[in-house]
Order: C-alpha cells, then structure tokens, then sequence
C-alpha cells in the first residue's frame, strides 16, 4: 500500500520531470534520439535479464524497446534528409 501523502507524490512526479528538464538543458536537440537510445537499451536488458512487463503503457518490455526504435529511426530519418533537429 502506498503511504504516501498527496504532497510527496506531488513532489515525486515533480521530481521527475525535473530530470527530463535538466536532460533538456544538458543535451538539447539531442535529448530525444539518446532518452530513445537509453529506454530502448534498457528495456532490452530488462527482458534479457527475464523481465516480462513494465510499467510502460505497452506492457511488455519489447514492444516498449521496439516503440523507442522506431521514434529515434524517425529522428534520425529526419536529421539525416532535412539536417532539422527538433
């Protein structure tokens, strides 16, 4: 059971935006195709290491990892034909 009051669970989602925030600062345009990376890497491992769900929305490890792929082929696709980074 999660005992947690609503102030630290508030403080906990805040948290972790504040990570994707200074991964923001510290990257910049390159924030999206290395979190992809990362995420994609990670849940391989994951189901590798015999993790058979997640907490992602897709439920399952590598359709996860497959999803992230997939977003950074799109940035990657889009660098490399435009030279536009989001």
């Amino acid at each position: 059971m999660d005992e947690r009051t609503p102030a630290e669970k508030l403080e906990r989602i805040a948290f972790a935006w504040c990570k994707v925030a200074t991964a923001a600062l510290i990257l910049g345009p390159y924030v999206l195709p290395v979190a992809a990376s990362l995420s994609a890497g990670l849940f391989i491992a994951a189901y590798v290491r015999g993790k058979g769900d997640t907490q992602c929305w897709f439920r399952h490890p590598l359709i996860a990892a497959g999803f992230w792929l997939g977003i950074l082929a799109v940035w990657v696709w889009v660098w490399r034909t435009r030279g536009i980074v989001w």
